[in-house]
């Protein structure tokens, strides 16, 4: 069995595994998603951003949202996942407080953000996969950032580290028995780390298929 120390590990590995099986929306497969990713982690290097640095996600649910945090996080970058309902002026503040270094935004959220945004449409925002660079990542590098609702007071900020996102991915899947023939429809918005979990990354761990929502 690969040893897995990181995202990266855990996407190429699992990529590696399920190979032509569909990844999202019966279109995009396991080895296409992660050769994705990595067309988009080098574009992502070819901008200056370097391990530790935030990027912001911003967009509904969708197999470019998805690919977009693979990309991020196998550079060694943080995810920062923004909800698309706040108001725009919340956001800066967002921005500011984790020191964010850009953002990747859907095309109905375009100029949103104070960073410089890219596409995340998967026809866009690309570099050549054999320019990526890995990184020397371990499970306890911060994989992404969260602000919570606030509901008691002031958003704070939560932080995963690379283990906590893959650990809990495959022992949530281990626990719950999903499988190759399992499909799963995401209908909580992928920012929230329990969706995340639950309709991406722990499927990921067993093969299974993502349909994405509206979310």
């Amino acid at each position: 069995m690969n040893e897995i120390n990181s995202l990266y590990d855990y996407f190429a590995v699992r990529c590696g595994e399920f190979g032509r099986k569909m990844l999202f929306d019966n279109a995009i497969s396991y080895v296409e998603g992660f050769r994705l990713a990595r067309r988009r982690a080098a574009f992502i290097q070819s901008k200056g951003i370097r391990k530790g640095d935030v990027v912001a996600l911003l967009g509904s649910n969708s197999a470019e949202w998805c690919i977009t945090y693979m990309a991020i996080t196998m550079c060694g970058a943080v995810v920062l996942g923004l909800d698309p309902n706040l108001p725009t002026r919340e956001y800066r503040t967002m921005l500011r407080t984790v020191k964010a270094r850009a953002g990747f935004v859907s095309a109905e959220h375009r100029k949103r953000l104070s960073v410089p945004e890219y596409d995340m449409a998967l026809n866009a925002s690309m570099g050549r996969e054999e320019r990526f660079r890995q990184q020397n990542l371990s499970p306890q590098d911060p994989a992404s950032y969260s602000f919570t609702s606030g509901t008691t007071g002031k958003s704070k900020i939560v932080e995963l580290s690379h283990k906590n996102i893959y650990m809990t991915a495959i022992s949530g899947s281990g626990y719950l028995g999903l499988t190759e023939e399992d499909l799963f429809l995401c209908i909580l918005p992928l920012f929230h780390a329990y969706a995340l979990e639950a309709n991406f990354i722990a499927p990921f761990n067993k093969g299974a298929m993502k349909l994405a929502s509206s979310a």
